[in-house]
């Protein structure tokens, strides 16, 4: 069950951030809540990735010796 979850997820996530206009067009049949459910599936992993990223960048600034604002910066992504 988790499987399966996880590999429709990935399948989505890929064709939103690889695939766009196939996306589209698949998202173009799917009904209000087939919608909602994709939505469900990619946020997370989009969310997650973002969130990766800002920690990355963070802990590359603060080793390098600058300033990095961790409150603020997590603050506005959390918006």
């Amino acid at each position: 069950m988790i499987r399966a979850y996880l590999k429709d997820s990935l399948h989505w996530l890929h064709l939103f951030c690889f695939k766009l206009h196939t996306f589209k067009r698949e998202a173009e049949r799917l009904s209000r809540g087939q919608a909602g459910v994709v939505f469900l599936k990619v946020y997370p992993w989009l969310w997650l990735s973002g969130w990766l990223v800002l920690c990355g960048i963070g802990l590359t600034s603060e080793f390098a010796g600058y300033d990095f604002h961790w409150q603020r910066t997590f603050m506005e992504f959390a918006e």
